[in-house]
């Protein structure tokens, strides 16, 4: 049956077509059967794409919030957060993509000047910028590691290594993965964010999705 025509259960406000205006197109509920806009449900637009896409089983917050203290309960919540999951990893693949467009650029522009004998200079800096995009690409920043007062900058550094290496045994990454750790900002009376440079894009990727997995500390 198509949308159109059919009410959204929130503003009791027609749900387009697929083909109509993206942000008047809603979802029908696995569960009631009701249709909502997906803005009105609290979603971002990359979510409702995810979903939408690839055919998710979904609950509107209504029946989530009416099931909450039930036995569904329990998969209600692990179904929202997968939906968050599921729009932060979209939004973290795109900047990623943008990443690895400008890095090829960048290199086949090197190779344009090499093959045309142009200054070394110029290739240095394009070089140094092809090396700083590929180390961000493969970076990771987290917050909610607790820092320890240590009075040098060179036992935080050497500490915030130890916590890194102890939570990636947790996530059983490898410890041979990670390249480098330290606090960003000066040192103060807040807990600083941390950076960790891993050796590739993939065991970057891989820290963040087990991390959103497995802990709250927001990378």
């Amino acid at each position: 049956m198509s949308l159109s025509n059919q009410l959204c259960n929130k503003c009791n406000k027609t749900v387009e077509g697929k083909n109509k205006s993206v942000d008047l197109q809603g979802l029908k509920c696995s569960q009631c059967d009701k249709l909502v806009h997906w803005s009105c449900d609290g979603m971002t637009k990359e979510m409702f794409g995810n979903i939408k896409n690839a055919a998710q089983y979904f609950r509107c917050q209504e029946c989530v919030k009416a099931t909450k203290d039930g036995p569904n309960g329990l998969l209600a919540q692990i179904q929202v957060t997968l939906n968050d999951m599921n729009g932060k990893m979209t939004g973290f693949m795109e900047r990623l993509t943008g990443v690895e467009k400008d890095v090829k650029a960048l290199k086949d522009k090197m190779v344009t000047l090499e093959s045309q004998g142009q200054g070394s200079q110029t290739l240095a800096s394009l070089t140094r910028h092809v090396k700083e995009a590929l180390k961000r690409e493969m970076s990771v920043i987290g917050y909610g590691l607790p820092e320890q007062d240590y009075e040098e900058e060179k036992e935080c550094k050497s500490q915030g290594k130890k916590d890194v290496l102890t939570l990636m045994a947790q996530l059983t990454l490898p410890e041979s993965s990670l390249r480098e750790v330290f606090r960003l900002g000066k040192k103060s009376d807040k807990t600083r964010p941390i950076l960790v440079n891993m050796d590739s894009t993939a065991s970057a990727l891989d820290f963040i999705h087990k991390q959103w997995k497995e802990n709250d500390n927001e990378w």
